[in-house]
């Protein structure tokens, strides 16, 4: 149990530095105003980020071909 309890904080304390010296090094300043970034449309309002997967599912959707396409109800047994 004490060996349990000593890996879990080593883990916990490795992994809080982890992000302390990620965040020191790579912060949102770095990267300006960014709009599309990992498949991801991101935009700022004040201090907060908003991540929307929304330009990522209409570029699937337009090499699909699926743009012009209607959505159709779907019935599904639930059990």
């Amino acid at each position: 149990m004490l060996m349990k309890l000593l890996l879990l904080i080593t883990t916990y304390l490795f992994l809080t530095t982890l992000l302390v010296s990620f965040i020191l090094k790579f912060t949102t300043q770095d990267l300006d105003n960014f709009s599309y970034f990992l498949n991801s449309e991101t935009s700022q309002i004040m201090n907060d980020l908003f991540i929307s997967h929304l330009k990522y599912t209409q570029d699937i959707c337009t090499r699909a071909q699926l743009l012009d396409s209607k959505p159709d109800h779907i019935l599904m047994v639930v059990s």
